[in-house]
Parts: C-alpha cells; structure tokens; sequence
C-alpha cells in the first residue's frame, strides 16, 4: 500500500532553495569528475563527503545524489566523443554514440544522451519511491537457482547479439568467463585463476575492464594513425547543421517507448539482490 502522504511530505521536505542548489552543485562536481576516464561518480562521492561533514542529512544526502547523476551524465560525453566511456554505467552508450557523432552529429548524439538518462533515472527513481516495497519484497527471494537461470538467458541473449562471427563471439564469451574467474574462490577463499598475483586476489574490477576494453579498441587506431599506417577516418567534424545539433522532440517522442522498455529492465534489474552491482555477475550479463 503506497502512502502517498509520507511521500507528499517528503517531497516538501526535498524541494526547497538551498537543497536544488546543493543538487545541482553535485551534478557540476560529477560532470567535471565523470569526463575523466576511470574516476568517475564513485570517486568522486568518496572525495566530497569530508565536505557534507558540516551539513545537514538531507542537503548532503542531495550533495552526494547530484554528484552521482551528473558522473553519469560527464561519462556519457566520453563515450560519445572519444568511444571511451568516463563510467562503466554508459558504456553502451558509445556503441551508438560514437558512431552518431563520427556523422557530424556530436551535439546530437550528447543531447540525446543527457536526454535518455534523465528520462530513465525519473522513471526509476519514481518507481523508488513509489513500489519499492513490492520489490524488496522479491528481490530475497533470488536464490542460486535463479541466479543461475538469470545467468543462462542472459548467455541466450548474448547468442543472438554475437552477429556473423560466431568463433569471435564465443571467443570473447570465454575470454569474459575467463577474467570473471580471477579472484579468490568463495567459498574455500583460495586464489584462483591469480596467477601469482595477488594484487588480484579480489578480483578484477568491472570499471577497469570494462573502460580499458572500450578505450582499447580506440586508442590502437589513433596510434597506427600517428605512425601514418592508417589514414585518419575516426575524427569527428562538425556538420554546420542546425538541425544536427539539437534534438527535436519528435524525435525524443519516438525513442518514448524504447527508453520505457529499458527503464523497466533497468529498474527490475537493479533491484535484485545481488544482480544490478555484483561484478561478478554484471561480467557474465
């Protein structure tokens, strides 16, 4: 039962002149941190909370909150200008980010990126408020067998994105199970797949794997460019268009229901115990 006058008051409580302006203080702090590939939203919450020290629990607490949306946001303009995601939250976005802004489109392409995160982070952090309950309520219910069928279909879906290279696509599936196996086995804590390493004894970290992947694919390129064995094809122009730098809303219209879709599964997904931040299993989906 959803109790709309704890939530009436709530929001009375959060929408006030000094709270906004904390909030989107954060949201600056966390662009500026979240273009740095590899620092991100997480680093930089650690770095400012000796600064919510002297406040209050609610004026930090939206502090913090902008700094994590607007890492996200300062990611999402790594990925689309230079293909190496600031976080690994946006690291889909330059699949189709990157190749938008190669078009002449960079404005567009960031637009729209700003635009669909902050449409699918309303829709989740609405669904927070509003049926978080019902879904605390199943996220325990997860057990090892569940897990596992989740971690099944989630191979079924990366069968059917593998594309035309089948020996490729099963290459990196296992070169994918291989890295999630470097770390110490949980349940007799001994090293695994460590190779005498015990700086990785803990396991890889998804943000480092998931970044250095992303950016080596674009950094080989750029270095056999310098070298003058490859012409320069990855820069990215300016059309002079209007019409390529702003996003009409016919257009954010018709993505409606494709941000909808994976808001959802975002939003189911993320509140499953163990699921939405586990590295483990965030490396096997």
């Amino acid at each position: 039962m959803i109790d709309f006058a704890i939530i009436l008051a709530g929001l009375g409580g959060v929408f006030t002149l000094w709270k906004l302006s904390l909030a989107l203080f954060g949201v600056l702090v966390g662009q500026f941190f979240g273009v740095v590939p590899g620092i991100g939203s997480v680093m930089a919450i650690a770095s400012a909370i000796p600064c919510t020290f002297g406040l209050d629990t609610l004026p930090a607490i939206a502090f913090l909150v902008g700094i994590n949306k607007g890492g996200l946001v300062g990611g999402a303009i790594q990925a689309v200008l230079m293909n190496t995601p600031g976080t690994p939250d946006v690291a889909a976005t330059a699949l189709d980010g990157y190749p938008l802004a190669k078009k002449g489109k960079p404005l567009k392409a960031t637009k729209m990126a700003l635009f669909s995160s902050v449409t699918s982070d309303t829709f989740s952090a609405i669904a927070l408020i509003t049926v978080s309950a019902p879904l605390a309520v199943l996220a325990p219910r997860m057990g090892p067998v569940e897990v596992f069928a989740l971690m099944i279909f989630a191979f079924s879906i990366l069968l059917g994105l593998i594309g035309q290279s089948l020996i490729k696509g099963i290459t990196a599936a296992a070169l994918g199970l291989l890295a999630a196996s470097i770390e110490s086995d949980s349940a007799h804590y001994s090293p695994r797949v460590i190779f005498g390493y015990y700086e990785v004894y803990d396991g890889l970290r998804l943000a480092s794997v998931a970044i250095f992947m992303l950016a080596i694919s674009e950094i080989i390129p750029r270095l056999s460019q310098m070298r003058g064995h490859v012409p320069a094809t990855n820069t990215i122009d300016d059309t002079g268009n209007r019409d390529d730098r702003r996003v009409t809303f016919a257009e954010y219209w018709g993505c409606r229901f494709t941000m909808l879709r994976w808001a959802m599964i975002g939003t189911v997904l993320g509140a499953l115990s163990g699921i939405g931040r586990s590295p483990l299993r965030s490396r096997l989906m």
